[in-house]
């Protein structure tokens, strides 16, 4: 999944895509990771990713 983000936020990026009012709305409101292509999501996926090999690691 944060492969993933990370290409929807690149695509958005070079694109030049904007984002919708709505989008505009949740990136405002603390809901930035349910907007695809937004930076909240790609770290939310990011710290995922490590929190899943953290606990991997300790079994």
């Amino acid at each position: 999944s944060y492969l993933t983000s990370a290409k929807q936020l690149m695509r958005r990026v070079r694109d030049k895509v904007p984002y919708s009012q709505g989008d505009r709305m949740m990136l405002g409101g603390g809901g930035g990771w349910m907007v695809e292509g937004s930076p909240q999501r790609l770290l939310r996926d990011y710290n995922q990713l490590i929190e899943s090999y953290n606990r991997g690691a300790r079994i």
